[in-house]
């Protein structure tokens, strides 16, 4: 975006070319260390076909942007921020129960809650 001439950018919102792009590439969830570190490995494979997504949510905005579009509040409704609080809470919540280890089964929890 920082490479469009500023009259087009001003024109053309972020949020908007970034939902495009992302609803046109495969998903890309990590859980752990080692698959952050494949996504990452993924990513730099797919770095053309990123641009070019990129490239033509750029396109598809400036064709037809959205009219009466209000932005998100990423202060109020940031998913990651808030499941990554959850699941704080929630190793938390198993430590206090006396579920100690990295890997439990739902079975297990379920049983320590209904036990605790």
């Amino acid at each position: 975006m920082q490479k469009l001439p500023l009259n087009v950018a001003k024109f053309v919102s972020i949020a908007e070319v970034a939902s495009y792009t992302l609803n046109r590439l495969p998903p890309m969830y990590v859980a752990s260390e080692e698959g952050k570190a494949f996504q990452m490995q993924r990513v730099e494979q797919m770095r053309g076909e990123i641009r070019t997504a990129v490239l033509r949510g750029i396109g598809a905005i400036m064709r037809d942007p959205l009219k009466k579009s209000t932005p998100l509040n990423i202060d109020e409704i940031d998913s990651f921020s808030t499941a990554h609080s959850i699941l704080i809470e929630l190793e938390e919540f198993a430590r206090n129960i006396g579920v100690a280890q990295d890997k439990v089964s739902l079975d297990e929890l379920s049983s320590k809650i209904r036990r605790g």
